[in-house]
């Protein structure tokens, strides 16, 4: 009787090992497939914003050729991810991380380099116009999209409508090049006397600005 319990006892406890082995390994699995459903989202995503920059700029973002690792991903996500290996899946999102490293770099420095000029008239801008809090708003998102990453089509779209805006904010100002380079001059506090051109005066009266702009002179 007390040998067919302790081998009894003995079965259940090698029976709860088993299924408590099986219970590890398949919590393994499930946080590798997590990671792995990761990291292609990842691949998805940095394929998606180099899509989307070269529809924008195809001379800035060149063409590149992806087909083998496009045809990699395809078949991955009809096959599913239990026959990948760790090292296979960190072998195959090594490339795309550097790939989305460099992207977003380019990304940055572009927008940045677009943005600059604009940006910095817009900053002349906001000291004269009656709605500065708008141009301080369109300020602050069009620096936020340098820093947007991963990029899609929409938010390249969004990016150009901010830009649009912007360039319509100092179209509808008629300011000249000379009466640019003398806003700039101002909110600088770099003006001189010399800067007050007839140009200068004329579009300050037309815009009836001639109260509202203060000139600190050098």
């Amino acid at each position: 009787m007390l040998l067919n319990k302790i081998a009894e006892a003995r079965k259940t406890f090698e029976e709860y090992r088993e299924i408590d082995n099986q219970l590890r390994q398949a919590r393994k699995v499930n946080l590798f497939s997590q990671s792995a459903k990761t990291e292609i989202n990842k691949i998805k995503g940095t394929l998606g914003s180099y899509h989307a920059l070269h529809q924008m700029d195809n001379e800035a973002f060149p063409k590149k050729d992806f087909s083998y690792e496009v045809k990699k991903l395809e078949s991955l996500l009809k096959t599913g991810l239990k026959t990948m290996s760790r090292d296979e899946l960190i072998g195959f999102s090594r490339l795309f991380k550097s790939l989305d490293d460099d992207l977003k770099m380019k990304w940055t420095i572009y927008a940045g380099n677009k943005n600059k000029d604009i940006i910095g008239l817009l900053e002349s801008l906001q000291n004269i116009v009656q709605n500065p809090q708008d141009i301080r708003q369109l300020i602050t998102e069009l620096k936020t999209f340098e820093k947007k990453w991963p990029v899609t089509p929409a938010t390249i779209n969004r990016y150009n409508d901010h830009f649009d805006t912007a360039n319509k904010v100092i179209s509808e100002m008629n300011a000249s090049t000379g009466v640019q380079e003398f806003i700039t001059r101002v909110a600088a506090n770099q003006a001189t006397v010399e800067d007050l051109t007839d140009e200068v005066i004329a579009w300050l009266r037309t815009k009836q600005l001639t109260n509202k702009l203060v000139i600190k002179f050098k």
